[in-house]
């Protein structure tokens, strides 16, 4: 993008960073999974749910993976907030609970027939690889605090 006397802007040069992409760099290997797996989660809603209208997710699996999410935004750009619980425990808790809501969806989907067609099977596989991450970083976020 350009001002109007057409100098380029920072934008505009080869190379430039995202401004989200330092705090992605300073994320561990857990957050990392725990928040690709919370992004994937937004990304089936809006895809399968919104737009293709095919595949529906579990309101509440998304709520958690917001809260995932806003955890560590908050983490990572509020350092000194204060947390109810250690924030291990709380990503952990997190990941958890979309590794069990993934596998409820899985069930629930197997025994209502909902994979039918090609989107609905897409859809859940998104889904189910999310819920899959998100609890796979929960537990080595977990495992590597050492508590």
């Amino acid at each position: 993008m350009s001002d109007d006397t057409g100098t380029p802007q920072p934008e505009d040069q080869p190379g430039h960073a995202h401004a989200a992409a330092p705090m992605i760099a300073g994320l561990g290997s857990g957050e990392r999974l725990l928040g690709l797996g919370a992004v994937l989660f937004f990304v089936n809603f809006l895809l399968f749910e919104l737009i293709l209208d095919e595949y529906t997710i579990f309101t509440g699996t998304l709520l958690v993976a917001g809260y995932a999410l806003l955890a560590l935004w908050v983490r990572h750009n509020r350092p000194s907030a204060k947390w109810p619980l250690p924030y291990v425990w709380l990503m952990w808790v997190f990941g958890l609970t979309a590794g069990f809501l993934g596998l409820i969806e899985l069930l629930d989907d197997l025994r209502y027939g909902v994979l039918d067609n090609g989107a609905d099977i897409l859809g859940g596989l998104l889904g189910y690889g999310a819920a899959l991450l998100m609890f796979l970083g929960g537990r080595q976020l977990k495992s590597s605090d050492g508590t």
